[in-house]
């Protein structure tokens, strides 16, 4: 039927089931010894009505697009406490198929597969931003919908609401008072992703090693000495310079924007995310990251404070320490200002920008996604050479270290760009040509492929 069916089975032949599923992959799947030894038992079938025939649907819930697609039917569907039919939910995907194209992509792992265990190891929160935490999301997506892996998050961070959150939205994750370490030792898994911001050591290698020792690592976008002792290295960017310090006899490093991981929300689709329209006045679009613990954000606002005509939609970043000073430069402007707060998805508002201005990270590859022309700058003096080797491909401008730009020259670049609407076409096409949106995939696949390389671990 439309889900598998329903299997009664008498005692006697639950018996006989039971003793000749004695291989893991049976003994996880009831009743699947059946589909190679259909002459076990004496069996027979009966079909219900022809409404739980037609058409195929997903029904399970295994992943992040399956609990989307069911708490769609949930919403359109539920009345009071009364429970929903079966014959309803058929009737309604029949008349809405694009819900069925919420998860009809994920793919169901099959009997004979061995289950696939991953630990990402992610450092988040107001020191490290939301940014890495984000591209992880992605990558975990893909992982779970299109290669049938389980994904486990551990958190490096000192916001305890990040690991409600993340249960909250269907994610697995480590308790908050359990060290990587600790995982490692009570877990086993197939692979260990990392994506700190953090330089990794040689010490912290090799305690990963002494942990799970034949568990294969793969480094996401770090350049600490201790990465030449993974077994992959993916900087997924166009800017990385690799570590001259290493020696990569064992280590495969792989580089470039076509490893380029985004957040979900320029990715995947969601529906609970209105779209917004565009503005008859020039839209100039701020974010300084999920943190901004210098409060970049007042700083540039305030440089825009005396700028007439035009429309500025400011990200507050989720863990902004003085919000009400935002507010308070806000209101005194003569352009209209917009601040968004606790923002889920960016992608409308960079889709309706003129030019946007950003701190340098994550974001400046997504706005070069969406093709929007943006000035860059960094949070610290020491991202400098990255955003001049980011900025070589054309998509944005860099402006070096925060701190060093001058008000006069911000407000010369943005409207300059402003006005010339071939400069922004030609900034906007090469930033899409950049970065194609298949990054997670790609990432994927080289977490799949990479298998565990012995090597001798240095001592610092």
């Amino acid at each position: 039927s439309v889900h598998c069916g329903i299997g009664c089975f008498t005692r006697s032949g639950w018996y006989k089931i039971d003793q000749a599923s004695q291989e893991a992959k049976y003994r996880e799947h009831s009743g699947s010894i059946l589909n190679e030894n259909p002459d076990l038992i004496t069996m027979g079938s009966f079909q219900d009505e022809p409404v739980y025939y037609e058409g195929s649907y997903r029904l399970s819930v295994d992943t992040q697009a399956d609990l989307m697609f069911v708490r769609t039917l949930v919403e359109a569907l539920q009345k009071s406490d009364d429970i929903i039919s079966f014959e309803s939910i058929l009737q309604y995907l029949k008349e809405n198929p694009e819900v069925c194209a919420l998860n009809q992509h994920v793919r169901q792992k099959t009997v004979d597969e061995k289950s696939t265990k991953i630990l990402m190891a992610v450092q988040a929160g107001e020191h490290y931003g939301t940014g890495h935490l984000a591209r992880c999301q992605s990558l975990a997506r893909m992982l779970e919908e299109y290669f049938s892996v389980g994904v486990t998050f551990w958190l490096d961070t000192e916001e305890p609401d990040f690991h409600a959150n993340f249960k909250a939205q269907g994610y697995t994750v480590v308790d908050d008072n359990v060290s990587l370490m600790e995982t490692l030792r009570q877990q086993s898994f197939h692979r260990l992703v990392i994506d700190f911001r953090d330089p990794i050591s040689h010490s912290f290698m090799q305690a990963v090693r002494l942990a799970q020792p034949n568990l294969p690592i793969i480094v996401l976008d770090n350049n600490g000495v201790g990465c030449a002792t993974a077994d992959a290295v993916i900087f997924p960017n166009a800017h990385a310079k690799p570590n001259s310090e290493w020696s990569l006899e064992n280590t495969k490093v792989y580089q470039g924007a076509s490893y380029a991981l985004l957040g979900p929300g320029l990715l995947y689709d969601d529906d609970s995310v209105e779209p917004i329209g565009p503005l008859d006045l020039p839209t100039i679009f701020i974010t300084m990251g999920g943190s901004d613990p210098e409060l970049i954000s007042e700083h540039i606002l305030e440089m825009f404070k005396d700028v007439e005509n035009c429309h500025i939609d400011l990200v507050v970043p989720p863990l902004y320490a003085h919000p009400e000073n935002l507010e308070k430069i806000a209101t005194r402007m003569p352009s209209t200002v917009t601040l968004h707060w606790k923002v889920r998805n960016l992608r409308p508002l960079m889709d309706r920008a003129t030019v946007a201005v950003s701190a340098f990270g994550v974001t400046a590859y997504e706005l070069a996604y969406r093709g929007i022309p943006t000035i860059l700058l960094g949070h610290s003096q020491a991202k400098e050479d990255d955003m001049k080797r980011f900025s070589l491909w054309g998509s944005a401008i860099s402006v070096g270290w925060w701190k060093n730009v001058e008000k006069e020259a911000l407000l010369s670049l943005v409207f300059d760009l402003i006005q010339n609407l071939e400069k922004r076409k030609e900034m906007s096409n090469k930033g899409k040509a950049l970065v194609d949106g298949i990054g997670p995939q790609r990432v994927a696949e080289v977490i799949m492929a990479t298998t565990r390389q012995p090597i001798p671990l240095k001592q610092e």
